[in-house]
This record gives C-alpha cells, structure tokens and sequence, in this order.
C-alpha cells in the first residue's frame, strides 16, 4: 500500500512534465515578415473530432499527427468521417520583430473558428456538421492579429467542411482548402484589393454571347433547315455559363462538396463546346456529321466525363483523357485542312486554333507541361467570333438571294397581270 502511496506523486510529475513539454513546443519562430508574407502550411498538428478544450493554450497536443496544409490528401479523409477537425499551432514571436500590424490572411472552403491563446478571434461561416454547416470564404481578407516582440501565440483553428466521397474531384482543382498566410496589414488589404479586381470576371462577354445566341436559336426558328444556326446558338449560350460558374469558383462561399462539383461542370461545359465546335466546322465543310464523328462526341462528351465524374484518377482515367483530348485534335486539324482547301478561312481557322488547344491538352497529359493558362478562353472567343462572322456572312448572302428571288418572283407577277389587263382591254 505504501509503495502504490508513494507512486503516486512520481506519476504526477510525469503528466506534469509531459503537459509541460506540449506546452513549450514551438512550431514556429517568427523573426520577421516577408514583402509577400508568410504561408503557414507547415508546422500544424490536426485531430479530426471536436473538443472545445482542444481550444486552450495549456492543452498537450504533442501526441497529434503533423499536417501540411498544402498536403491535404493526407488529413482530409479523416475529416470526411468526422466532419470537424482541429489544427493547432504554437509561434514564438523573436524579440527584435518590429511589425506592429500583424495580419491573418486566410481563404477556406468550409467554415472556421479561429481562437488565440484560448480566446475567439475570429468566426467564419458556421462550423457544424449535414446541414448545420454554413460555409464562409473570406477570400484572402487580412484581419489584424495584436501581437508583441516575445510573445508566444497558440493557434487554434476549429474547422468544418462537406468533403467529397469522390476527393478527386477536389484534389484535380489544386485549390487548397485552406489556405493561412501571415502578413503585414497594410500589404495585406493591397493585396486583397489587387485579388478582388482581378476576380471580377466581365459578364459583358457573357451577356453579348446570350444575346448572340439568342439571335441564332431565332434564325433557327424561322429557318429549321439550317441546323447550324441552333448548334451555333448552343455554343454561344454554353460559353456563356462559364464566366458565370467560375465567378462562383472565384467569389462565392463554397465548401469541398461544392467546388469540385462546379469546378467539374466546368470542365463539361468545355467538353461540350469542343464538340459543338467540331460539329459546326463539319456541317459548314461536308454538310453533314459522319458516323466516326457521332462516336468521338459521345466518347468525350458522355464516357470520358463518367469515368472523370465516378472514378478516382489512375490509369484507365489518364489512357481515356489522353485520348480524347488527341482524337479531338487530330479531327479537327483534319477538318481545317479541308476547310483552307475550300477557301472557307475563317472556319479552317477556326478550327485549326481548336486543334491546336487539344495537342496542348495532350503536351500536358504526357508531360505535365500546362500551356492551356489562357489559350483556353482565347480560343472560345476566337471560335465564337470567326465562326460568328462567318455564319453571318452566309446568312446575308442567303438573305440577298431570297431578296433577289422575291424581286424576280414579284417582277413576273407585274408583267403577268400587266398583260391580263392588256387583253381585257
């Protein structure tokens, strides 16, 4: 009885000095702040579940997993399970730092809670699980964080997020769902200033490409024998979605579920608008769609997004991309081939440069080399506006040629009743 007696305050001190130990760590040493700031992706310690003691300065957390933000494969299946996880962070502030407006910048899909040495600092959405959850991305907002030379800071971040059974479809985007950066104020809010003009997306191209589309969706109407005027009509109002979906991709407040879903209809929307251009370029050159053409529509448009939507990326994923994107490539070379041997420039064109998009698309399946950054939506407005010009062209010179007939058909009727009246009289 005495020795139990007598070990208990020898297992008192090894607590003590465990608890002791996780509250001395230090993950980070702050000496000084970057022009551009500082990400703090390393350094974290994470728990999926919810603990409000979790919270607390003194709380040992030595005996959690590492995390790197930017790493997020790792954690987020366990996130999936649990729904709400913790990230912790001890910083020791070095004595000379002379920054005296420290700033959290932070983006996030999901909601958090931010505490600083035991205390709330911020709120940012509502964390929660199923419908509970409201979702708040303040998009690189800076928030001052008062901090002195030889202080030391424990970060708590309480965070919540709907995480996608299909990860993949948040892991294709290379969007990190969270993303804690330290920075001075002032260079913060210039930043977050720069980040919201360059953001804006202009809806102007997207409202000229309705009403573009609304245009040739009526000359379908009046003319249901010119089937192109109706595919021409659906290319323009489903490049008219995308600036749209990706306003919600750049401004809106979505969780993990959401954005790999609006960053996958993306990516059909552009599945759509390849095939649509190749079925216009075919109908202005050979007057009709082949049946290897049907094939290659339904196989980019239907089975390559199925195995893109349901399957995680592996082989047979890469095998199906690669070769979508150069079967696309390939067809519509070709048929800007017979386009420039027809004199019709403005389509070989047209479909050259979507050619072209597509052996990019392949250069960076094969080599992870991306040359696409802007060719993309450069190629949209190109097609749109060459192969808009075109059609154009063809319906006034279609229109001149009913007006000339009316004329003819109107001259004839004039000469003939001239001439019933002339033997009546």
């Amino acid at each position: 009885m005495i020795r139990k007696l007598s070990a208990i305050p020898l297992l008192f001190f090894i607590v003590t000095r465990l608890a002791a130990q996780g509250g001395d760590r230090i993950d980070f040493h702050l000496q000084n702040l970057p022009a551009q700031g500082l990400a703090m992706d390393k350094g974290w310690r994470f728990q999926p579940g919810d603990n409000s003691a979790w919270a607390s300065s003194y709380f040992n957390d030595s005996l959690w997993p590492t995390a790197d933000l930017s790493n997020y494969k790792i954690f987020l299946p366990q996130l999936r399970l649990n729904g709400i996880g913790w990230f912790r962070m001890r910083i020791l502030v070095d004595s000379q730092f002379s920054s005296s407006e420290l700033a959290i910048v932070i983006s996030q899909l999901g909601a958090s809670e931010i505490y600083v040495n035991g205390n709330l600092l911020l709120t940012l959405g509502r964390v929660g699980m199923g419908k509970n959850l409201i979702s708040d991305n303040p998009h690189g907002k800076p928030f001052i964080l008062h901090v002195n030379p030889g202080d030391t800071l424990c970060l708590a971040l309480r965070f919540a997020s709907h995480v996608p059974s299909n990860l993949w479809l948040l892991t294709n985007t290379g969007i990190q769902p969270i993303q804690f950066k330290l920075s001075s104020f002032s260079q913060a809010i210039n930043e977050f200033e720069r980040d919201l003009q360059s953001q804006r997306i202009p809806f102007g191209f997207s409202f000229m490409c309705i009403g573009i589309g609304i245009v040739f969706m009526l000359l379908h109407f009046f003319f249901p024998e010119e089937r192109i005027n109706l595919l021409f009509g659906g290319f323009c109002l489903f490049v008219s979605m995308i600036p749209v979906i990706q306003f919600q991709l750049a401004e809106n407040n979505l969780d993990m579920s959401a954005y790999g879903l609006f960053y996958f209809l993306v990516s059909f929307i552009e599945r759509i608008t390849s095939i649509l251009i190749l079925a216009i370029v075919t109908l202005i050159v050979f007057n009709k769609i082949f049946f290897h053409q049907w094939i290659i529509m339904l196989y980019v448009v239907v089975l390559n997004s199925f195995f893109q939507f349901f399957f995680a990326p592996g082989p047979v994923t890469y095998v199906l991309n690669l070769l979508a994107y150069t079967v696309m490539a390939v067809e519509l070379i070709r048929l800007a081939v017979y386009a420039f041997m027809q004199s019709k420039f403005l389509v070989g064109i047209a479909a050259a440069i979507s050619g072209l998009l597509h052996f990019t698309f392949t250069i960076r399946a094969i080599t992870s080399v991306d040359l696409t950054a802007y060719y993309y939506q450069l190629n949209l407005a190109t097609c749109l506006t060459l192969l808009g010009i075109y059609l154009a062209g063809k319906f006034a010179s279609h229109s001149k040629l009913l007006l000339y007939q009316l004329e003819q058909m109107n001259r004839i009727s004039r000469e003939h009743a001239k001439r019933e009246s002339q033997k009546q009289s």
